[in-house]
């Protein structure tokens, strides 16, 4: 959504007059909100810079898509604005690639894609060869920091009112409930799975393994703690991870976090940015960890689907 001439905020009988503080949109603020609150903030700003949004359409993973259209413009057209699911707000190069096929089946329109928690580098690349705008919560707010004060109120108070920060099911619009996952209990690390990585992803959740490999085609964000016997990566990887053994980085192999192991090998080539911390004594065993949490939607009556939809946090 690009900056257009504001309207006179005096002439919107919606707004109240009166002195309140001033208020600041934040990066964390915004990743922090319930899905659907962020996509009303989204259509609001779509508003505010003079498009009309249409209706929108919602899927299973929260993902979000409408279309707009500048009544003003001479030539009419539509782009599409879509907010990326619950568990990738983390863009990758797949994310980019299937907005592609979206925009090019409804006749290669313009398009925005809207990644609360920003970009891989791949998935930047991509979005610039393919002209779509990626936006972030960085960006997001501070086009809402730039409204006339009344205005960034405005949707402030409309954004945080309630509880704000509890995701909404995307099935029957309830909030949703925290709750503990399955006691995965003592497993032998030996019988782990050993796990491989391919092609660009973002992984939400809690990853134990015996050995991980990142292949050099592979492009991977884990979001929570990984716990693994080794971990090889040969290609790029962002996360902190836990080795009982040895973590290897090999030619071309890139790492961004931290890395606590009883031995780091960082081959010519390859690149660690971040803390590494070499172990020494014995760790908690690899399958005994803390039972990690989700936001699931456990209404009743619940309508059909509803029981599939788990959201890990972000």
């Amino acid at each position: 959504m690009v900056a257009m001439q504001s309207p006179d905020a005096s002439e919107d009988p919606v707004l109240t007059e009166g002195s309140v503080l001033p208020v600041s949109w934040s990066e964390d603020l915004l990743r922090s909100l319930d899905w659907k609150r962020l996509l009303e903030v989204i259509r609001a700003l779509a508003v505010y810079s003079g498009y009309e949004p249409g209706a929108t359409a919602v899927e299973p993973t929260a993902a979000a898509q409408f279309f707009i259209e500048d009544p003003k413009a001479r030539q009419k057209g539509k782009a599409l604005v879509r907010l990326a699911p619950w568990s990738r707000w983390m863009a990758t190069v797949d994310c980019v690639t299937g907005f592609v096929e979206v925009l090019a089946a409804n006749g290669h329109i313009p398009g925005i894609y809207i990644a609360p928690a920003g970009a891989t580098p791949g998935a930047q690349t991509a979005a610039r060869s393919r002209g779509i705008q990626l936006l972030d919560a960085r960006l997001l707010a501070a086009r809402l920091n730039e409204l006339p004060q009344e205005y960034s109120e405005y949707f402030h108070d409309r954004t945080m009112s309630g509880v704000a920060t509890v995701p909404t099911c995307p099935i029957c619009l309830r909030p949703m409930t925290s709750a503990e996952e399955p006691d995965p209990g003592t497993v032998n690390i030996d019988d782990l799975p050993d796990l491989r990585y391919a092609t660009h992803d973002i992984v939400g959740e809690p990853i134990h393994a015996r050995r991980i490999e990142v292949l050099q085609s592979g492009e991977v964000h884990f979001l929570r703690e990984v716990r693994a016997r080794d971990v090889v990566v040969n290609g790029v990887v962002k996360g902190d991870f836990v080795c009982d053994r040895s973590l290897l980085l090999n030619p071309g192999g890139v790492l961004y976090g931290s890395v606590a192991a009883r031995s780091v090998l960082v081959r010519p080539g390859g690149e660690l940015n971040g803390e590494t911390r070499i172990l020494q004594g014995p760790l908690e065993p690899i399958a005994k960890l803390a039972r990690a949490w989700a936001w699931r939607c456990e209404h009743v009556p619940a309508q059909p689907g509803c029981e599939k939809v788990v959201f890990h946090p972000h």
